[in-house]
């Protein structure tokens, strides 16, 4: 074999045994030290290799959240950080795939080289939207703050944040919100992350009885993969938790490098541990596609009237980010 080409691991197995499928994951090495995951059983398709949202005159696109409001035409709504403007805005859909180009606004810093808007993320609880975001300051802080609406356009923002960096774990910044509500006990959950600036090192969580007041777990729950020669071995960031069955499926990002971003699925029993042995590849980058370099920030709703999950996220080549997106035929995530 030519020794830059050498493959030192190619394995692929599927197994039936008691009625449940077990994966075996793929490792394959190059001699540039490159790290790839072949899982064979991802069901998960990339709908373009062009993004569905963003281009040369909106500017980078990144880190969304999107959800379905039946109270509209267009309910496939997804809130957006827009780099250019510091600001979050909305772009909205009628099929969840092609948006119109015009956007609203739902909150801009009048100081954009120095207050930024970005990372949304939105809960609703008896009729009213809450949407969680990160505050950044000369791109040194993050602060998460709070905002309510209730027609998911015109929102009340806290004036103060809710939460601020005060672990060890958490170093300066605290960012991409992912907030839950259990109904069943009236308590929010709020995943997040937490590190270095530019990009997180571990999801920490915290939960509240009011959605302001919040009490963090003194450790990250969720942190970097120990297995070195793991495709999310060098840090974890930005979730998007969904509760199925009283099981917790949690859509994350797995860093190789500090410019080399994918987005992987674990589940776990109570939210707290993360089984590392389930654990499936969604999406990453794609040479001949606008993400070639990079894919962040997950972002998956059910939609039900057309039995499919979809799965939007932004990808970066070079320094152009710009919303992608995977579907995933049935309403099963296993």
């Amino acid at each position: 074999m030519k020794k830059k080409n050498i493959i030192c691991l190619l394995i692929t197995v599927l197994t039936l045994l008691a009625g449940s499928l077990t994966y075996i994951y793929i490792y394959i090495y190059n001699t540039s030290g490159e790290k790839q995951n072949n899982n064979t059983t991802n069901s998960w398709e990339k709908y373009s290799k062009d993004p569905i949202l963003g281009n040369a005159t909106t500017g980078s696109l990144f880190d969304p959240f999107c959800i379905i409001d039946k109270r509209y035409s267009e309910k496939y709504r997804c809130y957006i950080s827009k780099r250019n403007e510091a600001s979050i805005v909305l772009y909205t859909s009628s099929d969840g795939i092609h948006f119109n180009n015009d956007y609203i606004t739902i909150i801009k810093s009048d100081q954009p080289n120095t207050i930024i808007y970005n990372r949304p993320n939105i809960v609703e609880v008896d009729g009213v939207y809450y949407m969680y975001f990160t505050r950044q300051i000369d791109w040194q802080i993050s602060e998460i703050y709070r905002g309510y609406s209730t027609d998911g356009i015109h929102f009340t923002f806290d004036n103060e944040p809710v939460l601020t960096a005060t672990l060890e774990f958490e170093k300066q910044s605290v960012m991409n919100p992912n907030v839950i509500f259990d109904k069943d006990t009236n308590e929010y959950r709020m995943y997040y992350a937490a590190g270095e600036t530019v990009e997180p090192d571990v999801i920490g969580l915290a939960t509240s009885q009011d959605g302001i007041h919040w009490q963090k777990r003194k450790e990250p729950v969720l942190t970097k993969n120990p297995d070195q020669n793991a495709l999310d071995s060098f840090k974890v960031g930005a979730t998007d938790i969904k509760v199925i069955d009283g099981k917790f499926y949690v859509f994350y990002i797995g860093y190789t490098d500090i410019n080399t971003g994918r987005i992987f699925l674990t589940k776990s029993e109570d939210g707290i541990v993360f089984d590392r042995n389930y654990l499936k590849l969604i999406a990453e980058p794609d040479k001949d596609s606008f993400d070639k370099e990079s894919v962040y920030k997950p972002s998956a709703l059910y939609d039900a009237d057309n039995n499919r999950w979809l799965l939007y996220y932004n990808g970066r080549t070079e320094d152009r980010e710009y919303i992608g997106l995977y579907i995933k035929n049935g309403e099963s995530l296993e």
